[in-house]
């Protein structure tokens, strides 16, 4: 979860428009007939041209690094096959090949006994989407967007933040993957967004700032990050521009964002007025936990939508709109709440609490006019090992986590976790009964 990191996994130690459909079919010439299913457009006339549109309000969902599985089959296709069952359309995945840390496709999504990762680790990035998970996932009929936490050939924490890095190498990892995205999935009716995870913390791991929203980042942080952003953004749109307007797909590059009220209320320099003017995005995601939750205004409903609306408009005040996407080239990278436990020493949610904080949520969103909202996650990736006899997660909290090693832990391994000792970052209990966030979110699927 975006406001955490206990694990220290995947933590480095979204003017009005017209509601739109997932996919519209746009007769350019002659006439065409479409049909719409299940999120995808199949055409059923020559020299018409399908056009992807970005919807309005949709809820999504991340899979990665869950601690529990169900299956044998491969981690990242059972998740898959989980979220769509439950009818989600729109999911993101983490897609990256290795850091040195547990940050890598092999971790993040085992194989369990499905034996489809390759023996040798895949050399870039288009090599990693050619592997059959990720082909599968990105293919599956039923699924209209994907989002790719990725990183391609440099990072910006570590000695990146301290001293001038060649981005080049990370361009041309983003302009080959996203034209293979744009040609291997052409006439799919898929969006694909390739984005960053939260900015201001990546810089806040490097810096120990991630906490600390009062502090003011260095210039030389900020360029260090507008400079890889940049070189991002310039290898996708290098890819578009080269495949030209490709039928029936999209890829879009994102950056994504962790703070917005320090800038709103202090007029602190963050990414979002500090880095996304420069780098110029074709979107913004924005993980809303300072808007959602961990700050004292949002008491009930009524403040907690408030809260949104106005981090939105923020974002919205800053983000360019190089492509002309309007109030759809934002979305929310990640929202999400413990259902057993607090967050940052406030009281533990009760679970009416996670469907109003929910709702909220999705209504902002929708009502704005934002493109996504992204659910933390499909399964806990916080969880902490059995307790037998203890009712809450609260009671338990001296008790040390899981290995960052250990996820997807199967049916009768003595260390999986249970209902009882997970956090509740979930749609899917370790039980395998859902959150009652599921109730509200398949209003927006």
């Amino acid at each position: 979860m975006g406001f955490t990191g206990n694990r220290g996994r995947m933590r480095n130690n979204a003017g009005n428009h017209p509601r739109l459909s997932d996919i519209r079919l746009r007769d350019v010439v002659g006439t065409g007939i479409a049909l719409a299913m299940t999120g995808c457009v199949q055409l059923f006339a020559q020299g018409d041209r399908r056009v992807v549109d970005l919807p309005e309000g949709r809820a999504g969902v991340t899979h990665v690094g869950g601690d529990y599985r169900f299956t044998d089959d491969n981690y990242l296709l059972e998740g898959v096959d989980k979220a769509v069952d439950m009818g989600a359309r729109s999911m993101m995945f983490f897609f990256q090949m290795s850091d040195g840390t547990p940050n890598t496709f092999r971790v993040q999504y085992p194989d369990a006994k499905a034996g489809l990762w390759p023996k040798n680790t895949p050399a870039n990035l288009v090599e990693l989407a050619k592997t059959e998970p990720f082909h599968r996932a990105f293919s599956n009929p039923k699924l209209s967007a994907i989002v790719l936490t990725a990183y391609g050939e440099a990072f910006p924490w570590g000695p990146h933040l301290d001293k001038k890095a060649d981005y080049t190498p990370e361009e041309n990892s983003f302009y080959a993957l996203a034209k293979h995205l744009l040609t291997a999935y052409r006439d799919s009716g898929k969006v694909f967004i390739l984005t960053n995870w939260e900015g201001e913390n990546i810089i806040g791991a490097k810096r120990k700032l991630a906490w600390n929203h009062e502090e003011e980042y260095s210039s030389s942080d900020l360029k260090a990050m507008e400079e890889w952003l940049s070189a991002r953004q310039r290898g996708v749109a290098k890819a578009r521009a080269e495949v030209g307007d490709a039928s029936g797909v999209k890829v879009y590059h994102a950056v994504t964002i962790v703070r917005s009220r320090e800038v709103t209320h202090r007029g602190t320099v963050r990414l979002i007025n500090g880095v996304v003017p420069q780098v110029r995005p074709d979107m913004v995601g924005y993980s809303c936990y300072d808007a959602m939750i961990t700050n004292n205004d949002v008491t009930n409903k009524a403040r907690t939508k408030a809260s949104m609306a106005e981090a939105l408009a923020t974002l919205d005040k800053w983000a360019p709109d190089p492509l002309g996407l309007g109030r759809r080239r934002i979305y929310l990278a990640e929202f999400g709440l413990f259902e057993n436990d607090s967050v940052q020493g406030r009281p533990p949610a009760d679970r009416a609490e996670v469907v109003w904080r929910t709702e909220a949520v999705m209504e902002a969103v929708k009502e704005f006019g934002a493109s996504y909202a992204f659910f933390w996650e499909l399964f806990d990736n916080e969880c902490k090992p059995p307790a037998p006899g203890d009712p809450r997660f609260l009671s338990m909290q001296q008790l040390p986590p899981l290995d960052p090693m250990e996820t997807a832990l199967g049916p009768g391994n003595p260390r999986r976790p249970t209902n009882h000792s997970a956090r509740g970052l979930y749609l899917i209990r370790p039980e395998g009964d859902e959150s009652v966030a599921v109730s509200v979110l398949r209003r927006y699927w």
